[in-house]
């Protein structure tokens, strides 16, 4: 076999994967790009939900930190988002992720496992929105473009 007719043969091979890398990278871009606007759009409307939810009593919370995972809920250290101010809750039938955003109208109360008179008692129906933890990122820097 002639070498020019082997050249031939193994010349487009490169070209082809190195296309399927390229498609490949357009498409994780785009699938990023898409991500971050549905995250930015799910910021602006749990903004919107604050705004309305206030006249309700509701409040803007972060979770910092999910300490225990249980069958029946979890529990973590929250911070209020108007005041700064950490406390523990308890998330019944829910799992939280660390650093998700949560518009809550709930009460504080004692807390019988940990003896701490001040845990904030969060039930399915007193969360009316909610972010993911990257939300708030993204929309900056969609605002930024």
């Amino acid at each position: 076999m002639d070498v020019n007719v082997i050249v031939l043969y193994v010349l487009p091979l490169p070209l082809f994967f190195i296309f399927v890398i390229v498609m490949g990278l357009r498409a994780k871009a785009k699938g990023l790009r898409r991500r971050k606007e549905y995250l930015a759009a799910q910021w602006h409307q749990l903004q919107a939900a604050v705004a309305h939810g206030r006249s309700e009593g509701a409040h803007l919370l972060q979770v910092v930190q999910v300490y225990q995972k249980a069958r029946t809920g979890s529990k973590a250290i929250i911070t209020w988002c108007d005041s700064g101010q950490q406390q523990d809750a308890w998330f019944a039938n829910q799992y939280v992720a660390d650093g998700q955003f949560l518009l809550v109208r709930a009460a504080s109360g004692y807390g019988p496992h940990t003896g701490n008179p001040n845990v904030l008692f969060v039930h399915p129906q007193d969360v009316r929105a909610s972010a993911d933890p990257w939300a708030a990122h993204a929309a900056a820097a969609l605002r930024k473009r």
